[in-house]
């Protein structure tokens, strides 16, 4: 599995299974929804839909900007990837622990966003409340920017991505896991619930996430740690194309000449005749 799937998957997971998390956080709004006796069953179930459509672009966005950070400093230095790359393992084990309600330590970062919602809260009372498809799809790409744990540590597992499309990616599945729980509050949100709190369920899932977490720290740290651990004494430069060396670039003052002897030249091997002897 490539780094986008296993992202992906981790992601998926958390949006889903950390349902209960996001009924807290949004539910309200998507409750209101369900509970409006003043529409039929298809306008609630549409405006409950347009809000949940909105809250996915906005967090598909975020991973395009998140992508598009991640990808200037790599281009920079590529093995900034593999750090980010060993981050990620460590928030999808965290991510995992809170799956398996083990430890609810990825939800304290939530106070990074606060400052920003500030502002971002105010433009959301003109679609209070969502009396049409339109106005809800408004809102919720305004709610997407809510402080929460698991959307800023699905970023940061997004920002691993190898592609900016990528980190756009995880962050739609992170998107897309949320949908079942938010979509059905308020209309077959208790049963879902049931079925997303069985522990055998968490727990399987947990443990899924956390071996995918450590086997993605195994292989970055493998690849990080070799690749600063390489002796490039033992390289065969015989085998270098020096046709395509940017020699003008090359510091030939730190070349040690003292290394040079003459005396082992070999001159039987030479050819004098190309030499210009005037």
């Amino acid at each position: 599995m490539t780094i986008d799937t296993l992202s992906f998957t981790a992601a998926f997971l958390v949006g889903l299974l950390g349902g209960a998390h996001c009924i807290g956080m949004c539910g309200g709004i998507t409750g209101a929804f369900g509970l409006n006796t003043s529409g039929s069953a298809k306008k609630r179930f549409l405006l409950t839909l347009g809000f949940n459509s909105g809250r996915i672009i906005s967090y598909t966005v975020a991973g395009l900007i998140i992508g598009l950070i991640s990808s200037i400093f790599t281009s920079i230095n590529p093995m900034v990837g593999m750090i980010l790359r060993i981050i990620a393992g460590i928030f999808i084990i965290l991510m995992g622990l809170y799956v398996a309600e083990w430890s609810r330590a990825i939800t304290s970062i939530e106070k990074v966003g606060q400052f920003i919602w500030k502002f971002i809260q105010p433009l959301t009372k003109p679609f209070l409340p969502p009396t049409s498809p339109s106005r809800a799809v408004a809102l919720g790409l305004l709610w997407g920017w809510l402080p929460c744990g698991l959307v800023y540590s699905t970023l940061i597992l997004a920002s691993a991505s190898p592609t900016v499309l990528g980190s756009a990616f995880v962050m739609l599945g992170f998107g897309l896991g949320t949908v079942p729980t938010m979509l059905l509050t308020g209309m077959l949100a208790s049963q879902l619930t049931n079925i997303i709190r069985n522990k055998n369920v968490r727990y399987a899932a947990a443990i899924l996430m956390i071996l995918m977490g450590a086997w993605i720290i195994y292989g970055n740290s493998q690849h990080l740690f070799g690749h600063a651990g390489m002796d490039h004494s033992k390289m065969n430069h015989g085998n270098m194309n020096h046709q395509e060396m940017d020699h003008s670039k090359m510091d030939h003052s730190e070349m040690n000449k003292a290394n040079e002897n003459s005396m082992e030249i070999d001159h039987s091997k030479m050819d004098h005749s190309s030499m210009g002897h005037n």
